[in-house]
């Protein structure tokens, strides 16, 4: 008799490291369109162009919206200094 189990093992899903724009928009809770328009004017964190296609970081948008949603330069002053600064963002 063998001691496998029974049941099969569930794979773990994990969270996708890029995200589509929808998926980004839908993460930070705005439309698509507002994503593109937060981008464009540094007040979201930029794309990443991978063959003509554009992806969010998933931990980056998780880190901005943790700290408050600052502007980019608040966020990579912030990210430089090493921490979720509880500083005046």
């Amino acid at each position: 008799m063998s001691s496998w189990p029974t049941t099969p093992v569930q794979p773990r899903t994990l969270d996708p490291l890029l995200l589509t724009d929808s998926q980004a928009a839908g993460l930070i809770s705005v439309g698509r369109r507002t994503l593109w328009r937060l981008v464009a004017a540094a007040q979201a964190p930029p794309l990443i162009k991978i063959n003509n296609t554009a992806r969010w970081n998933y931990r980056r948008l998780r880190r901005w919206v943790d700290v408050g949603c600052p502007h980019m330069e608040k966020l990579i002053a912030i990210e430089q200094a090493g921490g979720e600064s509880n500083a005046t963002i």
